[in-house]
C-alpha cells in the first residue's frame, strides 16, 4: 500500500508556526519559559560570542590588502589631522556667532544704530590697578589715539556699552587702551541729569575723581557717572557710579566726588572702538 504523501504549502506552515508560537506564549509558565532562555543561551553560547566578534570586527574600519602598514598609518594621520581641523573650525565659527551676537545686541540700544564700531580681543588682561589693556586692533582697522573704547560682554548681569578708556597708543595691528581710572585719563563726564560737566581724571586705583562741580549741584552716592559725547558718538555712555561726595578741601566751592568704574575689566574677552570718534589729546 502505498503511502500518501503530505503536501504542506507555506503559508499552512507560517499558520501552524503561529499557533504553536501563541500557546507556547500564553500555555507555558514564565519560569519555565525563563529556563528555556537561559538553556537556550548557555547551550549556544558559543556560536552567538563568535556572531558578536564578527559583527565588531566588521564594524572596525578594515585595511585594505593592497596598501602597506605605512599606508594605512599615513591615512590615519591624516584623518586625524582633518579631525582637528574640523574642531577648530567649529570652535572658530562658534567664536564669530558669539562676538556677532554681541554687536548685535549692542546695535539694538537707541543711539547706537549709526554708530562706527571696530570690535576687538583683549591681548593682554588689564594690570592690578586696572590702568591699561591692549587690543588686537590697530591703524589698519582705522584706530587711532583719542577715540572711545567701551566694553562687550556675554553676562546677562553685567553693566553692557560701558565706556572703559580712550586709545593711548596705536600700532599697525595692536593699540593700548587706556582705562578711566589710570592716572593719565582725563575724559569729559556728566553726572545722572545734571546739565552741567566736568573732568574725570583717573586716579591710579582703580577709582576716578571728578572736580570743578559747583557744591549748588547735589549730588547722591551712586548716581551715574556718564562719558560725553563726542563726534560720531552720539549718545553719552555710562562710566562708573559716585562713591562718594564731599567739599574739596583745596576749592571749598566745589565737591570733590569720587567714582568706580561700572565695568570690571578683568571679566572682559572683547570691547568695541569707537572709531569715527578721535579725541584730542
Amino acid at each position: 500500500m502505498r503511502r500518501k504523501k503530505i503536501n504542506l504549502s507555506r503559508g499552512m506552515l507560517f499558520t501552524w508556526g503561529m499557533m504553536l508560537g501563541l500557546i507556547f506564549l500564553f500555555a507555558v509558565p514564565q519560569k519555565a519559559c525563563s529556563r528555556l532562555r537561559l538553556t537556550y543561551a548557555s547551550v549556544f553560547r558559543w556560536p552567538l560570542a563568535l556572531g558578536r566578534s564578527a559583527t565588531l570586527a566588521a564594524r572596525r574600519p578594515a585595511r585594505s590588502p593592497d596598501i602597506t602598514s605605512q599606508e594605512y598609518e599615513e591615512l590615519l594621520t591624516n584623518h586625524r589631522h582633518l579631525q582637528n581641523m574640523i574642531a577648530n573650525l567649529q570652535a572658530e565659527r562658534h567664536d564669530l556667532q558669539r562676538r556677532n551676537e554681541q554687536l548685535a545686541k549692542l546695535r539694538t540700544k537707541p543711539g547706537w544704530e549709526n554708530i562706527e564700531l571696530r570690535q576687538a580681543r583683549i591681548l593682554t588682561a588689564a594690570d592690578h590697578a586696572q590702568n591699561q589693556l591692549f587690543i588686537d586692533c590697530g591703524t589698519e582697522d582705522r584706530v587711532a589715539d583719542g577715540q572711545f573704547v567701551v566694553s562687550l560682554s556675554d553676562r546677562s548681569d553685567a553693566e553692557e556699552s560701558c565706556a572703559i578708556g580712550t586709545v593711548s597708543d596705536v600700532a599697525a595691528r595692536t593699540a593700548k587702551i587706556r582705562l578711566i581710572t589710570d592716572r593719565g585719563s582725563r575724559v569729559f563726564a556728566g553726572i545722572a541729569n545734571l546739565s552741567v560737566r566736568g573732568i574725570l581724571e583717573g586716579q591710579g586705583d582703580r577709582t576716578a575723581r571728578i572736580t570743578m562741580i559747583s557744591r549748588e549741584c547735589k549730588i547722591n552716592t551712586g548716581d551715574p557717572v556718564y562719558a560725553q559725547k563726542q563726534p560720531g558718538l552720539d549718545v553719552p555712555v555710562i562710566a562708573g557710579r559716585v562713591v562718594s561726595c564731599q567739599v574739596d578741601r583745596d576749592n571749598p566751592m566745589f565737591w570733590d566726588i569720587r567714582v568706580e568704574p561700572v565695568c570690571d575689566v578683568a571679566t572682559l574677552g572683547d570691547v568695541a572702538v569707537v572709531v569715527s570718534a578721535p579725541r584730542p589729546q
